[in-house]
């Protein structure tokens, strides 16, 4: 626990005795401008990664993916480590209901209202990155049909949903 820092969405460091990663100014502006955002992952995971070096965007080919992020997942200009624009353009390729987006040149950076789900589609991107990734020695990867992905999306969001109302249930008797 001694390396973990925390800071409020001005940068303030309420805790810890550490700098704070280079790149806060990126997550900070994220959960400033997307209420609800509230678990941040940034990676450098491999494939994942592959994509973003070759500023490539991610196609749902996979189910999963599909399910995740319900849409490609968009590869953002490459941005300066701990630039004050790394945030904004970020947000802009992520959107304002995206659930991930690539970096170009550096990683991935998953968005998600909990630490459980901003996890799920960290694993999601980076397995799926690696499906569409090997894929291609077969030919180019052919994405899922735009209904089946909305499909695929809201079913997983309705299970979530259910989820979230049972957890309610349960914790409070």
């Amino acid at each position: 626990m001694d390396d973990v820092v925390i800071v409020d969405v001005d940068q303030k460091i309420i805790w810890g005795h550490r700098r704070p990663s280079w790149e806060t100014p990126m997550h900070t502006y994220v959960h400033k401008h997307r209420a609800d955002v509230f678990a941040i992952m940034h990676t450098h995971s491999w494939y994942a990664t592959l994509f973003a070096i070759a500023n490539r965007d991610l196609p749902p080919g996979t189910m999963p993916l599909a399910a995740q992020f319900g849409r490609t997942v968009r590869c953002a200009p490459y941005a300066r480590t701990g630039s004050d624009e790394m945030g904004s353009i970020n947000l802009e390729y992520l959107g304002p209901d995206g659930k991930g987006v690539l970096l170009g040149n550096h990683g991935t950076l998953c968005v998600a209202p909990s630490l459980k789900k901003v996890l799920a589609l960290s694993e999601a991107l980076e397995h799926g990155a690696q499906m569409v990734y090997q894929s291609a020695s077969l030919g180019m990867p052919v994405p899922l049909p735009e209904p089946e992905v909305k499909y695929l999306f809201d079913l997983v969001a309705g299970f979530e949903a259910e989820e979230r109302e049972a957890e309610k249930v349960r914790s409070h008797p």
